[in-house]
C-alpha cells in the first residue's frame, strides 16, 4: 500500500537498498532509542548516547555492521560533520538531516574514496556553528509519527 508517510518509506538507492542517511532517520525518529542515539533540543544534529547498547539492540536492526568504528565511518562518508567543541560536542550534523525535514535526505550524496582523501572543505578551519542561536532565528518543527 502507498503511504505518505516519510518514515515508512525510507529512499532508496538505484538498487533499492535504503540508504544510511534513512535508516539513520528512522532510528532517530523512534522514540523506542531515544535513550541510546537522540536528536539534539534543536534538531539540527544528533548524538549517540550509549555505543554499546546501540551496538548491541539498534545497529542490528538495521545495519550489517558489528563495530561502532564502521558506523562512523559511514557517517563521515555521508558527510556528516563532527562538532568538536560547545554544549553539543561529540555530535554529528549534516546541512541535510534535520529533524522534520526527511524529505531533503534524497539530496545527500556519499563520498567516493577518492573523493574523501582529496577533498578539503571550504571553512573547514571555522568554528562549529552555534545551532541553539540559529534556532532562536529559524526553529525546526518537531517531527511527529503517526
Amino acid at each position: 500500500p502507498e503511504t505518505n508517510d516519510p518514515y515508512s518509506s525510507p529512499i532508496r538507492t538505484k538498487n533499492s537498498r535504503v540508504t544510511f542517511p534513512a535508516s539513520l532517520y528512522k532510528i532517530l525518529a523512534d522514540p523506542e532509542y531515544r535513550h541510546v542515539i537522540r536528536w539534539l533540543p534543536h534538531g539540527r544534529a544528533w548524538e549517540v548516547v550509549d555505543e554499546g547498547e546501540f551496538l548491541r539492540e539498534v545497529a542490528p536492526k538495521f545495519f550489517s555492521f558489528s563495530k561502532y568504528q564502521s558506523f562512523v565511518r559511514q557517517v563521515t562518508g555521508w558527510q556528516f560533520r563532527r562538532k568538536t567543541s560547545g554544549k553539543d560536542s561529540k555530535s554529528y550534523y549534516h546541512e541535510l538531516f534535520m529533524r522534520g525535514r526527511p524529505h531533503l535526505i534524497k539530496f545527500m550524496e556519499r563520498e567516493t574514496t577518492g573523493e574523501a582523501k582529496n577533498k578539503k572543505c571550504k571553512g573547514d578551519d571555522n568554528e562549529d556553528p552555534d545551532f541553539y542561536e540559529l534556532s532562536k532565528k529559524f526553529p525546526l518543527t518537531e517531527a511527529t509519527c503517526t
